[in-house]
């Protein structure tokens, strides 16, 4: 049996003033998934595309080769058998030998064999924060309990095809252990006709995530080939300690020789502010996925609103070529009406209690390419994504990715290549490409391109537009060091501050510098730098 129990992780925060809704740096989410994949290896013989992808060590032309020589020579027996395989060599498999296995199918329940993790996290910040101060004469809202973030995480294998895991979270000043709690059972059987169960918590992954998005994503990254490239999974057990962006209930997939169907229902309640019109009717603007009851008002929004969805998506193979064809459809319903506020770059967005979206996904790898293309359609407006990665060779790779979101496209959950944190109101052009001089040095860089037909938020005008460019250099001797060196560039119209009345441009240039030493194999030295410099009309600093 391998079992890994993490029984106590502190975290201490000297920088309170530190912006907590700020995204990860791309190196630390690379971590991460390092991390997700030493404790969940690939199963050489189950391994998909989007595995691949996603561990981030392989370039395109490597991915390809692995699945035209499992084609042609059946399962492995061992992953030293991956060295035979065209533009593999002994230096690839050395780097990936600690993210993968090769084991065979086991249908009933070994102790022995099955792998289990519970994780159990506590973290908090030194600095004091108001929440948690003694009430005074300005202000005497104050949080339940204690400011510690408490988690309980499970993760069991019991055999190859049954996995379950369960969450139970508590945010900092929350009362209850239990504040957030999620689970799943997984049943996976990849050659029978019903090849998957989960019932509790999932999200599904439908072609580019124009109608349904979950599991890992870069988002726009140094990592051109991975951040434009999407591969449809279909439905994913969902152990994430967020608190949105998922379904609850059950979803079944079923296949014949050349198709897939998987199907869900789900049933989950959302956190809102509720409001109320002339007439009585009450509806809500948002929904709240913050998860946060730390006070009376934030308790007043639980579970406000109730969500229903389901879904179907076809899977096609075709019969002589490697040609891939997606059929999604997904509907919901609230148990309120969401409606608009009367913000002029609110006007085009859908409002209702009832959605339907649909689109046509589909995947063609050819030669050394890999094309792709969604077509989504949601009430009175569409979507559209087409791009491609390609190997040129060993040393060069090149990516594309054109994008069309209407101002007036939603889906609940989607999550496309996009410059907005939401999918909608923007055309845009990615061009990435990513050199390697050795095995141990390259240089990636992109130019994106974006135009936002209609107003957005602190956007005042139509047709606002902007770029963003990145070049980096990385360099890496396994096991003794690694470096890195990164510029960026964007530029975005908006508007001016008071008492500034023009609609401004505003630049801004960040570069950061990274150092990591090996001196032990259970120490390092890790060194970072960073500086930004901002400059318009309204605007000129850096630090």
């Amino acid at each position: 049996m391998k079992y890994l129990a993490l029984i106590l992780l502190t975290s201490y925060s000297l920088l309170g003033q530190v912006d907590e809704s700020q995204s990860w740096d791309e190196s630390e989410i690379r971590q991460n998934t390092y991390q997700f994949y030493l404790q969940n290896p690939i199963e050489i013989n189950q391994a998909q595309e989007a595995d691949w992808y996603q561990l981030g060590l392989l370039n395109s032309a490597q991915i390809a080769s692995f699945f035209e020589f499992k084609q042609a020579t059946g399962e492995f027996v061992s992953i030293w058998e991956l060295q035979a395989i065209p533009n593999w060599d002994i230096p690839t498999l050395k780097r990936i030998q600690d993210f993968i296995i090769c084991r065979p199918m086991t249908l009933s329940w070994n102790w022995q064999q099955s792998k289990h993790l519970w994780i159990h996290r506590i973290e908090f910040t030194l600095e004091e924060k108001k929440g948690f101060s003694p009430p005074d004469n300005r202000s005497k809202v104050r949080y339940f309990n204690s400011p510690y973030t408490e988690l309980h995480r499970y993760r069991g294998q019991i055999s190859t095809p049954l996995g379950l895991g369960f969450l139970l979270q508590k945010d900092a000043g929350e009362n209850n252990i239990a504040d957030f709690s999620s689970y799943y059972i997984h049943w996976n059987r990849p050659k029978n006709t019903i090849y998957k169960i989960i019932i509790g918590d999932f999200v599904n992954q439908w072609g580019q995530g124009l109608v349904q998005a979950g599991g890992f994503s870069l988002g726009k990254s140094y990592e051109s080939i991975i951040s434009t490239q999407k591969f449809h999974q279909g439905g994913i057990p969902y152990s994430s300690s967020m608190e949105a962006g998922f379904y609850r209930g059950i979803l079944m997939g079923f296949q014949g020789k050349r198709w897939q169907i998987e199907s869900f229902i789900s049933k989950r309640n959302w956190d809102a502010s509720l409001q109320t019109d002339s007439l009585g009717i009450s509806y809500y603007t948002s929904l709240t996925n913050s998860g946060l009851h730390r006070t009376t008002s934030e308790l007043d929004k639980r579970n406000r609103v109730q969500e229903w969805t389901w879904g179907n998506t076809l899977n096609w193979y075709a019969k002589n070529s490697p040609l891939t064809l997606q059929w999604n459809l997904v509907g919901s319903r609230w148990s309120l009406p969401k409606k608009n506020s009367s913000r002029a770059y609110q006007v085009a967005e859908w409002q209702g209690s009832e959605l339907l979206n649909s689109s046509l996904s589909a995947n063609f790898p050819w030669k050394k390419a890999q094309w792709m293309a969604e077509l989504a359609i949601s009430p009175n407006s569409w979507a559209l994504i087409q791009g491609a990665a390609w190997a040129q060779s060993k040393a060069v790779d090149f990516s594309y990715l054109f994008r069309y979101l209407s101002s007036g496209y939603f889906s609940p959950q989607a999550q496309a290549f996009s410059e907005n944190s939401e999918v909608g109101n923007e055309m845009g052009l990615f061009l990435g490409n990513q050199y390697r001089w050795s095995k141990r040095s390259r240089l990636s860089s992109y130019l994106d391109f974006f135009l936002f037909p209609a107003q957005k938020y602190l956007v005042s005008q139509d047709h606002s537009w902007g770029w963003e460019m990145l070049s980096r250099y990385q360099f890496e001797r396994r096991n003794k060091y690694n470096f890195f060196i990164q510029l960026k560039w964007t530029s975005k119209q908006e508007d001016a501050p008071k008492p500034y009345q023009d609609f401004i441009r505003k630049h801004q240039w960040q570069f950061s510098g990274d150092f990591k030493k090996i001196i032990h194999k259970k120490w390092d030295w890790h060194s970072r730098i960073m500086a930004t410099y901002v400059l318009s009309p309204a605007q000129k600093d850096w630090g």
